[in-house]
């Protein structure tokens, strides 16, 4: 369920996604043809490159295409992106063994207002395990590139809203990764260690 981002022109993303078994299956670029799409994602572009998302299922699960655009819509959302005012659109392929989607998502809003696309680790591996909750999946621990575990908790966007909910999280997780408590003990002395105040 990780959400894979490149980035690259209108015209090489409707080359690569306008397959045979292609199909657009939503989002809020419309367009009948190819070069409907390659002009509509061109104009609502500036001509700058635009982020092109990969989401796969784990093989052998399957969805209906409205469920795949509110998957894409949700991952736009933990992004910091707003789906109504940001120009997408997901093109469905079945040309391999798990079922997967491609979205072009311009850098700008329909005002014209600049969005750069995030694409930072920490953000991409919360988005995948608000992904694979939201549609039941398991999450399991991160590892960093040395090998050793990272434990990150999952916490959802929504239970969020709070200043003191959002600092709770962040301490958190800064203690889950760089101590790992194994016991009460041990989180509250991580807390006194100077990794944030969640008062």
């Amino acid at each position: 369920m990780r959400t894979y981002v490149t980035f690259l022109t209108p015209e090489k993303f409707v080359a690569y996604g306008q397959r045979p078994d292609a199909k657009i299956i939503g989002g809020t670029v419309f367009a009948e043809t190819s070069d409907d799409l390659k002009k509509a994602l061109a104009t609502a572009s500036g001509g700058a490159e635009i982020a092109h998302l990969t989401i796969s299922l784990p093989e052998g699960l399957t969805t209906d295409d409205e469920m795949f655009c509110r998957i894409v819509a949700t991952e736009l959302k933990n992004r910091g992106l707003n789906p109504a005012a940001t120009p997408w659109v997901a093109v469905r392929h079945h040309d391999t063994k798990c079922h997967h989607i491609h979205a072009a998502v311009v850098q700008r809003t329909w005002s014209g207002r600049s969005i750069p696309f995030r694409t930072s680790k920490d953000l991409s591996d919360r988005n995948e395990d608000l992904l694979r909750e939201a549609v039941g999946l398991p999450l399991f621990p991160r590892f960093n590139e040395s090998g050793s575990p990272q434990l990150v908790p999952p916490s959802p966007g929504r239970r969020r809203k709070s200043e003191l909910a959002s600092r709770v999280y962040h301490v958190l997780q800064k203690i889950f990764r760089h101590e790992q408590p194994q016991d009460i003990e041990h989180l509250q002395s991580a807390l006194k260690m100077g990794w944030g105040t969640v008062s």
